[in-house]
């Protein structure tokens, strides 16, 4: 997966989970921030780290109150759960795949109540797709 591609998949996310706010806040699930991280993700990213000897570099809970360390943490988070590093697969897979293990977990491509997320990504992603062909063909 290209850096290109994970920012527009952050960026969708960003969009699905909370509509660009970086305010939000969904008590019941203590989901905060751009991304609606709750705290065993930044636990999950804390462990990332600490596997690949980056320890220092921790986040805490407060920290997903900030964009910039969401996006961050999304990143990291993303790139540690994705299955096929190689660009394999089409760029379509891995919006479906990403969207739907940042809601359900690293295994939440299997999981059925993710499969409307993973579409609503695809749509966002086709509609970008379009619109930048768009672009591109009047420059």
């Amino acid at each position: 997966m290209t850096e290109e591609l994970l920012n527009l998949i952050i960026g969708i996310l960003c969009i699905l989970e909370s509509g660009g706010d970086p305010d939000a806040y969904k008590a019941d699930e203590d989901a905060v921030g751009i991304l609606q991280i709750r705290r065993v993700m930044v636990r999950d990213v804390n462990e990332i780290l600490k596997s690949q000897g980056l320890a220092a570099m921790s986040f805490d809970y407060e920290d997903r109150c900030s964009p910039n360390a969401s996006m961050t943490m999304a990143r990291i988070y993303l790139r540690h759960y994705e299955k096929f590093s190689d660009g394999a697969a089409p760029e379509q897979w891995y919006v479906e795949y990403c969207s739907r293990i940042w809601q359900g977990g690293p295994d939440g491509y299997r999981e059925p109540e993710t499969i409307k997320r993973g579409r609503a990504a695809v749509a966002m992603y086709k509609a970008y797709r379009e619109w930048k062909e768009q672009q591109d063909a009047e420059d």
